[in-house]
């Protein structure tokens, strides 16, 4: 049986997975390493991914900023699998908006301490939750790493990614507010009513068809 390495969005960590541990998918969780003072996202994902113990033999998951991490781990060394949850592909699918924070560095003017602010009030946009949902959320908004979420956020908008790894499955919401289903490319499986975050708000779909991919020889 492969390896299946889950890699979780940015600012996240094995909080954002307690849906498929309870649904008896057998996983590892890659948490976030701190980067480097001016550390390029190839330099990154290298040092990232030497803890990847058999990279041919394994299945990588990501979720938003993971997924891309996912996806510069499988072109630049043979993984067996790569599945992107609520992520982007390639730099085409980078919504336009992203462009406003690529231009005037915006993720750099915010003071560290409102990072964490921000991102609770802008919890609608990661889609409509219910208590319990809301209580993951707000968990992991409070272990998030300020300074990293700058680093990582000027890397997403910076991205020049056009190579798509082979056996790649991409699953995407159709309420995705953070990166709109209009932006994504084909091919893409939609998720019917998915916010950004619908890895745990629409676990029960998505659990199946993790089992699927997992499950399919390769």
């Amino acid at each position: 049986m492969p390896e299946i390495y889950f890699i979780p969005g940015l600012g996240a960590n094995h909080l954002l997975f307690q849906k498929q541990a309870e649904a008896g998918i057998s996983f590892k969780v890659l948490e976030y390493i701190p980067a480097m003072k001016g550390e390029s996202l190839d330099s990154y994902v290298r040092r990232f991914a030497q803890r990847i113990n058999d990279k041919e033999n394994c299945i990588l998951l990501g979720v938003s900023f993971g997924a891309m991490i996912a996806t510069e781990i499988a072109n630049i060394m043979p993984v067996q699998k790569v599945i992107n949850i609520s992520g982007i592909k390639t730099m085409d699918e980078i919504p336009f908006y992203f462009k406003i924070l690529k231009f005037f560095k915006l993720q750099f003017l915010l003071p560290s301490s409102w990072i964490m602010q921000l991102a609770l009030l802008a919890r609608p946009i990661f889609g409509a939750m219910h208590d319990a949902e809301r209580k993951i959320f707000t968990d992991i908004i409070k272990t998030t790493d300020p300074e990293f979420v700058k680093w990582a956020v000027d890397k997403i908008v910076s991205w020049t990614n056009k190579t798509i790894p082979s056996n790649y499955l991409h699953i995407h919401g159709s309420k995705d507010l953070i990166f709109p289903v209009f932006t994504i490319q084909k091919p893409y499986k939609k998720i019917k009513g998915g916010g950004h975050f619908m890895i745990v708000t629409h676990a029960f779909e998505i659990n199946k068809m993790i089992k699927k991919v997992v499950s399919e020889p390769n």
